[in-house]
């Protein structure tokens, strides 16, 4: 009498919602004709919530870039979550050695100066990747100069960012690679 025992579990629900439990102990006491059971019950709930969990990535597809050349970046957003997440924006800057030349994807892009604005997804699903290319020019320059992204959503409380480094070089004599 007055022991307690505590005990472990775990669930993987399937979807969002509450989860009802409940936990039965149950004493035999006694032997024989003087045997009577003893029960102890309690019952708990919990709230299971489902996030949309967006992963940012930036790629170049070249590197390192000659001068005067082209390099396009490849900006991936992938919904990792359960739920969909909802006005997915993506915004992008490139640096002072690159120049803007065009964009593509699933929704239109808009530039000004170095600053490229991509109008928002209404819905990015569970498990769901999409992909816009910009596509910029070199100057002159022999540096590393970084492309930065930054991501915003519904779902997202501030914006997630991410950056490629690409090498920029002279072409003098033969390419570098």
């Amino acid at each position: 009498p007055g022991e307690t025992r505590e005990f472990t579990f775990t669930a993987r629900p399937n979807e969002a919602g509450e989860l009802r439990y409940q936990a039965v102990a149950t004493f035999i006491c006694g032997q024989d004709q003087h045997r009577h059971e003893v029960q102890a019950e309690t019952r708990t709930r919990t709230e299971v919530i489902s996030l949309p969990a967006l992963l940012l990535t930036v790629v170049d597809d070249e590197d390192p870039v000659k001068a005067g050349s082209q390099v396009v970046y490849t900006i991936i957003v992938e919904n990792q979550g359960d739920p969909a997440d909802h006005y997915v924006q993506v915004t992008a800057e490139l640096p002072d050695n690159l120049t803007f030349e065009k964009a593509d994807g699933p929704t239109e892009a808009k530039s000004e100066g170095r600053q490229i604005k991509f109008a928002p997804l209404d819905s990015l699903d569970a498990g769901e990747k999409v992909r816009w290319k910009v596509t910029a020019k070199s100057s002159s320059g022999q540096e590393d100069v970084f492309f930065k992204t930054e991501l915003s959503s519904q779902g997202l409380s501030r914006p997630a960012k991410a950056e490629e480094p690409t090498q920029l070089f002279q072409g003098q004599g033969q390419d570098q690679k």
